[in-house]
């Protein structure tokens, strides 16, 4: 075997065990998240770096706020904004990171709703940038089409858009599996089925809520939507 490749060989290796490295860590959050053990989201919050440290920010403030401690999800998401405005700064075509971005301005909204005026156009453009960079990554699709999802119609959303980016993130999502940064499918296919329940198409945000729950068992948000719209 000739030198040049073995140094590919090794690259793929070496890539390969970054990306199952990584993906254990995220794996690890949601396991923590699905499951209620908000010590550990802490823990992993706490201990980790970069984009890890940011998705399990994301959702200990998500838990905070199902939980019903709303100034606590107020608290992590605010510095989370912080955290996060600094690195993509410095990191402006880490399109993984600004698209979470995107989607946590959106998310902080709706807990503080007088923050509309100014995360609402930043939610927009940093979703607008992380599409130039990977237009077909699955969850800058994913947060694309709940952005479309909540911003009212008279500023530009549409129903309709969501479930356009949602479908083509599900197209993406499994050859997504050794990103390294794996998570997402099961909500997609969940605020997929709240946009055609918009709609007025009732059994196709069932089957979408359904492919949620065969997706992940642990997700409650769809099988309380499948228990609220039951046939």
């Amino acid at each position: 075997m000739n030198t040049l490749r073995v140094i590919a060989l090794c690259l793929a290796v070496l890539t390969t065990n970054t990306s199952l490295a990584a993906q254990s860590d995220i794996d690890a959050i949601e396991q923590a998240f699905y499951h209620n053990q908000l010590d550990k989201l802490e823990q992993i919050e706490k201990s980790s770096t970069g984009y890890d440290h940011y998705f399990a920010s994301y959702r200990l403030g998500l838990k905070h706020a199902i939980n019903g401690d709303l100034d606590q999800a107020k608290t992590t998401m605010e510095q989370l904004i912080v955290e996060m405005e600094s690195y993509t700064k410095e990191n402006p075509e880490d399109a993984e990171s600004l698209g979470l971005l995107a989607y946590i301005y959106g998310y902080t909204i709706s807990l503080e709703p007088m923050k509309a005026q100014s995360y609402g156009p930043l939610s927009h453009s940093r979703i607008a940038q992380a599409q130039a960079i990977s237009p077909d990554n699955p969850r800058v699709l994913m947060f694309k089409g709940v952005i479309e999802y909540n911003t009212p119609a008279m500023y530009g959303g549409s129903k309709h858009k969501a479930v356009e980016a949602l479908s083509l993130a599900l197209e993406q999502f499994p050859s997504d599996l050794a990103s390294g940064k794996h998570w997402g499918h099961s909500e997609a296919n969940v605020w997929l089925g709240l946009s055609y329940l918009e709609l007025g198409q009732r059994e196709k945000a069932r089957e979408h809520w359904q492919a949620a729950v065969d997706l992940n068992a642990e997700n409650a948000w769809a099988r309380g939507l499948l228990e609220q719209h039951q046939q």
